[in-house]
């Protein structure tokens, strides 16, 4: 799937975008104001209050409460050794519109916040406000981009509170200011792996992360057991069903989970360090200790050791590796080496060792490192035709042995004779056949479909780190997978679908991992087409949802 594009990439007209607007706007062009949840409600929180939407040219009378800090920011908050007050200060945006018994009407939207990692390490990005969501406690509410201003609240003015209309008022005129304004950082993957994302292994890995994801599996099954026994005893009582028991009146028993040892759930946890440190839990927190000044993406949203970098000593983030790695080339020692560096974590490729040195004299007080941007160093300045920020001349990457990988598994568009000296593309070859249920980041669920003796079998396999949701809790904000199927004229569905196991959370939601099969019985023969809606997530957020459709033959 291709995401729509709205806007060429050198668009630097003012913008504010309202909520997911945002993604479906500036993401194709690579802002920071990415789809990190759509779960944004209705009060705004650590807020910048000396920035200037905050001060005019409308006059803003911002009144705070103490409001319970929301469930999730403790949680993440836990998972990064940090502590947040039970209660914190927000302020009102907007109300939401209820229905007849006073309660959320089916008509609200639900605003869009997006990541807050990385969004500051590129100097023409601000944070200005956060708000009251499903992440974490710092989860951009209100911030901006070059020219594109994100206003994550999706209440029209007319339900917004005086003080949040004064605040929107001020941002539309703040926000135009920037008028010609360009990205410098481009945000190409929305989820691109962090350095910061490490910090969260430390409890992630822990016996009580094991425990406590334990506990919610269990205690998920105990409640869904419980409502689906009430429910089915109502419903063969004859008595009428409420609008939520319908969800759960079909609903098959499951079985009570077997619980997970801790060598399996660290297993899962982390596949290719587990045959080297096993149960030895310190190992891997000094592995990643150890090595963070090194890490950079494998595969976009998953870490690996520059080994090259390790082996300079010196961290991919420090502007020294660059000099070092120049100097290397002009003095010829390992310039295999120091090239590979210098291309991974720059857009701009030389010939000789001058031309490096001159460009880098030329622009090292105004170079800084972005990891959203890339894991790039790139260039503080706002002319777009500054060849050490220019993405254009990257179409596609194919990640092999991490960004931008080396020459022969690029795939590059070379405009000008200053990228002359690039690999050409090498004359593709014969695909191989293709593997019906092969995943990658990108595109992390395949599926596949096969029928024998009146049972259509839908297998669904779902890439390592990712997730989609067997059952979603009416508060949260996640798409659950519908499996429909399309019968010829003849065929009936004979019986009750059969569902993959589902693994619990903290709630009623529930998600499918790894590869799982959806089996249902029919009668009659002919062509069935199996449609499957369905979200995909892994920890650093969810792509959006998906439907994808496979045929199958009865016979």
């Amino acid at each position: 799937m291709e995401d729509a594009v709205y806007f060429p990439e050198d668009f630097n007209r003012a913008t504010l975008s309202i909520a997911n607007a945002s993604e479906d706007c500036g993401r194709s062009v690579g802002t920071k104001n990415d789809w990190y949840c759509l779960c944004l409600e209705n009060y705004a929180h650590h807020s910048n209050f000396d920035h200037p939407i905050f001060k005019g040219p409308f006059k803003v009378n911002i009144k705070e409460e103490s409001r319970p800090t929301p469930v999730s920011a403790l949680d993440y908050a836990k998972m990064y050794g940090e502590t947040l007050p039970a209660m914190t200060d927000m302020w009102h945006v907007h109300d939401y519109m209820l229905d007849k018994d006073g309660k959320k009407s089916a008509e609200n939207r639900i605003g869009m916040v997006s990541r807050p990692v990385g969004y500051l390490d590129s100097p023409e990005a601000e944070i200005i406000s956060s708000g009251e969501c499903g992440k974490s406690i710092d989860a951009v509410a209100i911030g901006r981009q070059g020219p594109w201003f994100h206003w994550g609240f999706v209440a029209a003015p007319s339900m917004m509170t005086k003080q949040a209309k004064d605040v929107l008022a001020n941002a539309i005129v703040y926000a135009s200011k920037f008028n010609g304004k360009n990205i410098i950082a481009r945000k190409k993957e929305e989820g691109i792996f962090h350095r910061h994302d490490l910090l969260g292994k430390k409890y992630l890995l822990s016996k009580e992360a094991w425990k406590e994801n334990e506990k919610m599996n269990y205690d998920f099954w105990a409640a869904t057991d419980s409502i689906i026994c009430a429910v089915q005893a109502k419903k063969a009582a004859g008595e009428p069903l409420d609008a939520g028991d319908f969800f759960f009146a079909d609903f098959d028993r499951q079985p009570q989970p077997e619980p997970q040892p801790y060598l399996e759930y660290l297993r899962d946890k982390e596949p290719d360090l587990f045959p080297i440190f096993g149960a030895d839990y310190d190992e891997y927190i000094r592995y990643y200790e150890k090595n963070l000044p090194y890490v950079y993406p494998k595969d976009v949203y998953y870490p690996q050791i520059d080994q090259e970098a390790k082996y300079l000593g010196i961290a991919n983030n420090d502007i020294k590796i660059l000099d070092r790695c120049i100097s290397m080339l002009e003095k010829g020692e390992e310039p295999k080496l120091a090239k590979n560096i210098l291309e991974r974590y720059t857009l701009v490729r030389f010939d000789t060792p001058q031309q490096w040195r001159a460009w880098f004299e030329k622009n090292k007080d105004k170079l800084f490192f972005s990891e959203s941007g890339g894991w790039l160093w790139l260039l503080d300045t706002e002319d777009p035709t500054e060849l050490t920020n220019d993405y254009s001349r990257i179409m596609k990457v194919y990640y092999a042995d991490g960004p931008r990988g080396p020459k022969e598994n690029r795939v590059t568009a070379f405009t000008d004779n200053r990228w002359a000296n690039m690999t050409a593309p090498a004359a593709e070859e014969a695909p191989a056949q293709k593997d019906e249920l092969a995943t990658t980041d990108i595109d992390p669920v395949a599926f596949a479909a096969e029928a024998n003796d009146g049972v259509i079998t839908l297998t669904m396999k779902i890439h390592p780190g990712f997730h989609t949701y067997a059952v979603v809790d009416p508060e949260d904000p996640f798409v659950q997978t519908k499996v429909t199927f399309e019968l010829p004229e003849g065929m009936t569905k004979s019986g009750k679908m059969t569902m993959p196991n589902a693994q619990a959370t903290g709630n009623q939601t529930s998600y499918f991992v790894g590869e799982g099969k959806f089996v249902q019985k029919v009668t009659g023969k002919g062509d069935v087409t199996v449609k499957i809606h369905y979200q995909a997530c892994n920890d650093n957020g969810c792509l959006r949802p998906t439907t994808k459709e496979v045929k199958v033959t009865v016979k």
